[in-house]
């Protein structure tokens, strides 16, 4: 989602070269700056009210050197953002004061099931991101109830109820969903004013596209991989569509349809078969939208 990305500047910065970095920002600057570490080399004592983000990038070759884990995070009272290993949640002390908290694969003990602690809560949290797991992750989303945004892989649920259990939190408006198999990733969250929906390899056969229409308030909408058919006619049911990318997508269909659309603004099709073929591109690139990338499509 080109442009919801930019304007949120989540402009997270990885390690090309896979060694043990930490980034950290000071989050009084204008423009922030990252600093590059190798893992133990953490921040001062005098340099932890500057801490604004921490992001722990570390592979499974990393195992054997992480001798001390990051006890400290406690003290850095202006922490905001925060990328750990999904182990280490039961292992040090989580800060409360976090809006960002970016689970990623785990370091140790990789076969096993996780949970969130149940004395952790997180009343200022707005964004969360669960990694694809082994097993089920229990996690009580009571406490974070000022959660706006969730990044969450489904591949290991077995079934839908965590779903459920989300919608009943009252703030949301993003939703980010993996290997969403054939779960019901819309009807649960019809009253709410989701803003927008990102899917990747929601591929199962019964995978309930259609009821894509409950989320009447959708402006931002990115699907990467389904396998059943994608109907362009169920977007004329989001009245403040602005902004549609669609990749990896065999069947799709009455996208002839499409330039009808009175608020979308913005599309972006890649590797979905070229469903332009029986109107043209034409009609697209005249259309006048603020951004169109349709030439692989």
């Amino acid at each position: 989602m080109k442009g919801l990305y930019n304007k949120l500047k989540f402009d997270f910065k990885f390690d090309d070269k896979k060694q043990r970095i930490l980034y950290t920002f000071d989050p009084d600057e204008e423009n922030p700056f990252f600093s590059e570490k190798l893992y133990g080399d953490f921040p001062t004592t005098a340099a932890y009210d500057n801490v604004g983000s921490l992001i722990f990038s570390i592979f499974p070759e990393d195992e054997d050197g992480l001798k001390d884990l990051p006890h400290f995070l406690n003290e850095l009272k202006n922490l905001q953002t925060l990328s750990i290993p999904v182990d280490w949640l039961e292992k040090i002390h989580i800060p409360t004061s976090l809006n960002t908290l970016l689970l990623t694969s785990a370091v140790f003990d990789k076969d096993r099931y996780f949970k969130w602690p149940d004395d952790l809560s997180i009343p200022s949290l707005k964004y969360l991101k669960i990694p694809e797991l082994v097993g089920p992750f229990a996690i009580n989303f009571r406490s974070m109830p000022q959660l706006t945004w969730i990044e969450l892989d489904l591949q290991a649920e077995e079934d839908d109820k965590k779903l459920a259990e989300l919608a009943k939190l009252d703030h949301l408006k993003h939703l980010i969903f993996d290997h969403a198999k054939d779960f019901d990733v819309f009807s649960p969250f019809k009253k709410h004013a989701i803003e927008s929906l990102e899917l990747c390899a929601c591929t199962g056969t019964k995978f309930p596209v259609e009821n894509l229409r409950n989320l009447k308030s959708l402006k931002y909408l990115r699907i990467n991989n389904i396998a059943v058919p994608f109907d362009c006619q169920l977007l004329f049911e989001l009245p403040n569509l602005i902004e549609l990318e669609i990749l990896n997508i065999k069947h799709v269909e009455n996208m002839e349809d499409l330039p009808e659309h009175q608020s979308l603004k913005s599309l972006s099709v890649l590797d979905c078969n070229n469903p332009f073929n029986s109107i043209g591109k034409e009609v697209f690139e005249n259309k006048g939208y603020d951004y169109l990338s349709i030439d692989y499509a």
